[in-house]
């Protein structure tokens, strides 16, 4: 505890305040429509959407006014099952203490979204691949996609792609689960803590063209 007090936490303080500050996201490597992502920046910042009061609203020069929200959008409770009473209780009487009780939250940050094209997968269990999926109907997120197909972007979806072989893309997703559901290199949303659902924005969302626009939008950030 005493190395965590003196030590650590100040390093990850200081590290932390550095990003903050002066670490900007890399840029989308690819032309973007500029027209189209002027049309998602105000459906971003829409009370038809919400998305900007959660994740900010961005100057377009990496700068952000993030609102520091933590809600329940009825994503996997599983990470945030773990802080219990009890490890709470512990936390708030070890040394640690000083830099503030800790206290149970109504669910996960809704994070700023600089470099999120860069940033898949998604949700915070990194249980869907792209921002085409995640934006749309929550029942079409694919349940199983390979882990190292994460080395490419997916620049239509914006993501990254669901399979590292072709050969894969013609399997049924069914197949796929039965083969690889207990297979370390795919992702599985069946497992225990990896859950796809929430985040249920397509309701506000409503087309396919206003997807479109967003993905644009979320490209330049």
């Amino acid at each position: 505890f005493d190395a965590l007090v003196q030590t650590v936490v100040p390093a990850i303080k200081e590290e932390f305040n550095t990003v903050i500050r002066y670490l900007r996201s890399p840029r989308y490597p690819y032309d973007i429509d500029q027209r189209l992502a002027a049309r998602g920046r105000a459906l971003f910042e829409s009370h038809q959407t919400g998305c900007s009061g959660c994740h900010g609203v961005y100057d377009g020069a990496g700068n952000v006014t993030w609102p520091g929200t933590h809600v329940d959008v009825g994503t996997d409770a599983a990470r945030i099952a773990v802080v219990s009473d009890g490890f709470i209780d512990t936390f708030n009487q070890s040394p640690l203490a000083v830099e503030g009780a800790l206290e149970k939250s109504e669910g996960y940050a809704a994070t700023p979204l600089t470099g999120v094209w860069a940033n898949f997968p998604y949700l915070h269990n990194g249980s869907v691949p792209t921002l085409h999926h995640l934006l749309g109907p929550v029942s079409e997120r694919p349940k199983i996609f390979q882990v190292m197909a994460a080395r490419k972007l997916d620049r239509v979806r914006v993501g990254q792609p669901l399979h590292a072989l072709a050969s894969y893309s013609s399997r049924g997703e069914a197949e796929l689960i039965r083969r690889f559901g207990n297979d370390r290199d795919w992702f599985s949303a069946a497992r225990r803590g990896s859950g796809n659902g929430g985040h249920d924005v397509w309701r506000n969302i409503r087309t396919d063209d206003n997807r479109r626009a967003l993905i644009e939008y979320l490209k330049t950030l």
